[in-house]
């Protein structure tokens, strides 16, 4: 092998520091939220009912649509609760099922699945929330099989549906089942979609699984049942929320109402504590806004007691600094 040149090494030498200097200047604009990052917890509006634990939240068009989950005193489960983060304004409206999952698909709410609100019964079908906000209609195909308290990504115009120990994926035309879930399916389930990958955990298990959207959508045309979900380390706490903020997956409360919130570090695999919030809050749901805040719908909170659940709302800003 030829030796090479002085002034060769050198140039080597000063392209191999400008990749490494673009590597770590992408770095850099790609994590923004860090350990200690001036986060501002806003209080928005309360929920107009009831409180509500457990429960899913999605961003429709320039409002959010929460429900899903169990309301306080165990009542109202069907009701449907609607942000207007513009106005800072919630109103409720009646669901046609309980325990559904919620996805935003062609700019409208679809509630997946569920249980019947007068025979209880396991569902398979979707309903679709109208644009006047008050009816609601089923253009859609029922899923193969029935699914309770499901996770739901909207992703290339297609429904991402884990539940009932498998993933079915609706096409624009027809549903296909694909993998097998994993084992967070099976219960009360907090999910987030962040940069292409579906994230699911069970509050009370704390393990996360993730998976590429786009590989799941690869399975349908391919025909492969392979099993796709990876795992992060375990989650801080039980009965955390997980959410996607700041460029990081971040999980909210926990178990004993945590006033703290932790962001997952990919280069250590690690969560690290970033921070404190306004209030201790678990079972709660999340939900990124168009600007980047993030929505949390508190569930449970530090000033509650017994079986109610809280209807206060707060809204995390990352400060410039």
């Amino acid at each position: 092998m030829a030796e090479r040149s002085e002034s060769e090494v050198s140039a080597a030498i000063m392209e191999a520091g400008r990749k490494l200097g673009n590597e770590l200047k992408e770095r850099q604009q790609e994590i923004i939220l860090y350990p200690g990052a001036p986060v501002k917890w806003t209080p928005c509006a309360q929920l107009p009912i009831d409180g509500t634990h457990s429960s899913q939240a999605v961003v429709v068009k320039n409002k959010v649509c929460v429900g899903g989950g169990e309301t306080a005193m165990y009542r109202n489960f069907s009701i449907i609760y609607i942000y207007d983060f513009s106005g800072d304004s919630w109103k409720a409206i009646q669901g046609p099922t309980i325990f559904s999952a919620l996805a935003a698909y062609r700019e409208k709410l679809v509630l997946v699945g569920g249980k019947d609100t007068t025979t209880f019964e396991a569902s398979n079908q979707l309903w679709v929330l109208e644009e006047d906000e008050q009816t609601w209609t089923q253009p859609l195909p029922a899923m193969t099989t029935p699914k309770v308290r499901a996770s739901v990504a909207s992703f290339d115009n297609h429904l991402i549906v884990a539940g009932s120990q498998e993933v079915e994926i609706y096409d624009g035309k027809e549903w296909t089942v694909t993998c097998s879930c994993p084992e967070a399916c099976y219960g009360v389930v907090s999910s987030t979609v962040h940069k292409g990958h579906f994230y699911l955990m069970h509050y009370n298990r704390r393990v996360v699984f993730y998976a590429s959207l786009e590989s799941l959508i690869e399975q349908v045309k391919s025909g492969k049942r392979q099993s796709l979900w990876n795992t992060l380390p375990s989650a801080p706490y039980v009965g955390c929320s997980i959410g996607s903020f700041g460029g990081s997956i971040v999980a909210i409360g926990g178990s004993g109402k945590k006033d703290c919130f932790h962001m997952y570090d990919p280069l250590t695999q690690s969560w690290v504590l970033a921070g404190k919030m306004s209030l201790g809050t678990q079972f709660s749901c999340t939900t990124t806004l168009p600007n980047g805040d993030l929505l949390v719908i508190m569930g449970d909170d530090a000033t509650i007691k017994g079986a109610t659940w809280s209807p206060l709302v707060y809204k995390a800003s990352l400060q410039s600094h």
